[in-house]
């Protein structure tokens, strides 16, 4: 198979854990892009010993959205590109090519995620579906076509970017970007799967100080820009319970809301390029 293969992976302050995610894949057999995210010196000096890598050096935090972003827009010439978690470890031979030649097989699959497991090799919920509830994640070890992978390990066909753009940087710095983007793609006419065949170690060590406000921040972005009307009709109500909750629990409008007020003018254009309101 003669496919060109371009890994990504973006760190933020976790050097260490990217230096054993690299170390851990296979050499020249695809090729890597580093993009450190708020760069420093000390970084610089410990990413430059390791070879054969390409790098990225941004001054400030593009996200995971913005940081996979740059990486595809400076080495367009892929036919796929892996966004891979630095607290990732791989663990089995000939992994991406499984991976790639099950796409090569399936020319309708834009996206397809493994299996992701815990370091004791439980089996991570890495998928799901969209619901009128949110997203509903799912485990299983059984093929099957589903509504988003987990963006840890996620690999996308070239023809996608070409077709429905990058990541949303809206979502900056981390979460529902994946889940926003398989959106996009089924629109399109894509196909995501989660094919556990093939099974990678995911340490989710992303740290949880402080992730609730954006977790729920992006989580409402998420379900104002994909949501079909006639759910949004019934989960807006919900929403301003919560929202009225805060209110006066804070004694102001709660953080993550004022950002979705000040930017909804972004987020209704980007939704009519998916549903015509």
């Amino acid at each position: 198979m003669n496919k060109k293969i371009l890994i990504i992976i973006v760190n933020y302050k976790k050097i260490q854990e990217v230096v054993n995610c690299i170390n851990s894949l296979e050499k020249n057999t695809y090729s890597i892009c580093l993009v450190d995210n708020e760069t420093n010196q000390e970084n610089y000096e410990i990413l430059k010993k390791i070879k054969d890598i390409k790098l990225i050096l941004n001054k400030t935090n593009r996200g995971f959205a913005g940081g996979n972003n740059d990486a595809i827009k400076k080495f367009p010439n892929f036919d796929y590109y892996l966004l891979l978690n630095s607290d990732t470890k791989i663990v089995e031979k000939n992994w991406l090519n499984t991976l790639i030649e099950y796409m090569e097989k399936n020319k309708e699959i834009g996206i397809i995620g493994p299996k992701l497991l815990n370091s004791d090799k439980t089996t991570q919920r890495s998928c799901g579906y969209n619901t009128i509830f949110g997203t509903k994640p799912i485990k299983g070890d059984e093929i099957e076509k589903i509504d988003w992978i987990s963006g840890a390990v996620f690999l996308i066909r070239k023809e996608v970017i070409k077709k429905i753009g990058y990541l949303d940087e809206i979502y900056n710095p981390a979460y529902y970007e994946e889940n926003d983007y398989c959106v996009r793609a089924k629109k399109a006419g894509f196909k995501i799967v989660y094919y556990p065949k093939t099974k990678i170690i995911h340490f989710n060590k992303g740290s949880q100080e402080k992730l609730n406000n954006l977790v729920q921040r992006n989580k409402l972005i998420f379900i104002l820009k994909n949501f079909p009307l006639h759910w949004l009709l019934i989960r807006i109500p919900f929403e301003l319970i919560v929202f009225f909750r805060e209110f006066f629990k804070e004694k102001k409008i709660p953080e993550q809301y004022f950002f979705i007020l000040k930017n909804i003018k972004k987020i209704i254009k980007n939704r009519k390029k998916i549903y015509f309101l």
